[in-house]
């Protein structure tokens, strides 16, 4: 997408879903160009280079866990299991197969923030039923919250969730 001097190429694109369909497929190829792949929890409709399936129990047992609040593991682990394993870019944007998107991508190519995120933040104090499940890790002042059905990671922010993931075998609730 982007000319990068570096070895790590720039921005890849992973669109998350239960399950990958050939006309999601080609709506977001078309949309966002050729650095994308798909993460499908179950088996994708069609088989592409880029479209990447990875049997749950493999990913549990690997501890990509946690990340939802009812499932033990879904496409948002398999994500960060498969950025664990091809971990050469710089920025890592994450969307769930239900945002609809133009390339804004460009738009933050000057940006190097660690974090991006599309949607409410909540600060700790504010009413939230999750907050417990991060209270066992983090100090209060450090706990925030949010919604992230779209979110661009760097890669020193993904090395920070790959070493949390390493110290406890789990990951943590995404939201």
């Amino acid at each position: 997408l982007f000319p990068y001097t570096d070895k790590l190429n720039y921005n890849l694109i992973i669109i998350i879903s239960k399950k990958v369909t050939i006309p999601m497929y080609e709506k977001y190829k078309k949309e966002l160009g050729s650095d994308i792949i798909f993460i499908s929890d179950e088996k994708p409709e069609i088989k592409r280079n880029n479209i990447f399936f990875y049997k749950t129990k493999d990913v549990i047992n690997s501890g990509f866990t946690n990340m939802h609040s009812k499932y033990l593991c879904t496409s948002w682990d398999k994500s960060l299991y498969h950025i664990s394993l091809n971990n050469k870019y710089k920025y890592y944007w994450i969307i769930e197969d239900d945002v609809y998107m133009k390339n804004i991508i460009p738009i933050f190519s000057n940006d190097n923030s660690d974090l991006f995120l599309f949607g409410w933040e909540k600060k700790y104090g504010d009413k939230w039923v999750h907050w417990k499940l991060g209270k066992k890790y983090f100090n209060k002042i450090n706990l925030s919250a949010s919604i992230n059905q779209c979110t661009r990671l760097s890669r020193n922010m993904i090395n920070h969730i790959l070493e949390f993931n390493k110290k406890h075998h789990s990951l943590l609730f995404h939201e």
